[in-house]
């Protein structure tokens, strides 16, 4: 049970921190464009495929 907590707690742990840089004080990448969010959920999506990828081929996701 707790392995099984734990690996969805890092999956969803991405977006939060993904999203989180467009809420600093800081210049990025296409984020004064109307479609940036688009963009932040592309690359949210993009990383929990990764990290979910590299968790089944450690065979740590079973």
């Amino acid at each position: 049970t707790m392995m099984f907590l734990t690996i969805y707690s890092i999956l969803l742990s991405i977006p939060t921190i993904v999203a989180g840089f467009y809420g600093e004080n800081v210049a990025l990448p296409l984020a004064n464009k109307s479609y940036s969010w688009i963009i932040t959920i592309v690359i949210a999506i993009l990383l929990m495929i990764l990290c979910a990828v590299f968790l089944i081929r450690k065979d740590w996701w079973k």
